[in-house]
């Protein structure tokens, strides 16, 4: 392939603001593929009885192993048990926060940028991660025959080093939720009790995400909601066709009977094949919680869109 020619769209966002679910939307596009999260399986979880949506084990699914073996043929080093595909220098996140994490500050990166990069072996090792996530986009068009990579790892840092591929036709997606339903996600899926601390994950993800679009043109960066997807995925499908050159297509009535590979979140594996809008953080929010959230990401809120507060 010629530099720049592999369409590759990239999701960024919070966790658990739908990605999941835009990964099946994106796949069941004829032109796109996806597994969602590039990442891999959570590092705590065994891979041998972690399960692809297929329902198959994904050491064992077909289309995995195929994968696997495709990477491997062009010339990148790469295991389902290990997917090795963030960015990242050290097993200990917290080392790796100086050297390639957000640092929540433009200033504070630009120093970083301009310093951590002559590092001895750092050039070495990002170039390796980045040819192995260039073999993997690769591979899983060759396998399915599509034409468009799409990736929905959501970390937002992954936009600065995705761009420096040259291989790569980088359009970003962010993907953001309605502050109050985010933060009630974020206290169900990570126990977090109170929803200050979950209210401030959700802005520090979303603001690192406003961030990382300084490293593309302005025509590469696409703001979608989560509302939008759930109540009408036709028109949000036609947004993202038309910001990445893919022909509009019908969304199928059922976007979940195509074949579909994905991992990460546990709505994956579901059987509830609706697509409704969730707003169970109506009954989940008191208004003292609903107050502490305007407090910390109501700007931030009606920035994205949301009438609120």
């Amino acid at each position: 392939m010629t530099a720049r020619s592999l369409p590759y769209i990239y999701v960024t966002g919070a966790a658990f603001s739908g990605s999941t679910l835009l990964a099946f939307l994106l796949n069941s596009h004829p032109d796109i593929t996806t597994v969602s999260e590039t990442g891999g399986p959570m590092k705590k979880i065994d891979p041998v009885i972690y399960p692809c949506s297929c329902g198959a084990m994904m050491l064992e699914c077909p289309f995995f192993t195929k994968l696997e073996a495709r990477i491997n043929a062009l010339g990148s080093s790469f295991s389902l048990r290990d997917w090795k595909m963030e960015f990242e220098l050290s097993k200990h996140r917290i080392l790796d926060i100086p050297l390639v994490r957000p640092l929540q500050s433009d200033f504070l990166e630009a120093i970083r940028d301009r310093v951590v990069p002559h590092l001895p072996g750092y050039r070495s090792a990002i170039r390796e991660i980045a040819q192995r996530n260039l073999a993997f986009a690769r591979a899983a068009l060759e396998v399915t025959g599509k034409r468009i990579f799409a990736d929905a790892q959501k970390d937002s840092i992954r936009v600065k080093f995705l761009r420096a591929i040259e291989e790569l036709d980088l359009f970003v997606i962010h993907l953001v939720r309605d502050a109050r339903a985010g933060t009630v996600s974020f206290m169900r899926n990570e126990n977090i009790a109170d929803a200050a601390t979950a209210a401030r994950k959700w802005l520090r993800s979303n603001r690192n995400s406003e961030r990382a679009a300084k490293y593309v043109s302005p025509d590469r960066w696409l703001t979608v909601r989560y509302e939008e997807l759930s109540a009408d995925p036709q028109q949000l499908l036609d947004r993202i066709c038309d910001f990445t050159g893919a022909r509009r297509v019908t969304v199928p009535d059922d976007i979940y009977a195509a074949e579909h590979h994905v991992i990460g979140n546990r709505m994956r594996l579901r059987r509830d094949r609706a697509i409704r809008p969730d707003e169970s953080w109506k009954e989940a929010l008191d208004e003292r919680a609903l107050r502490t959230i305007a407090r910390i990401a109501g700007r931030a809120n009606r920035r994205f869109g949301f009438d609120w507060p």
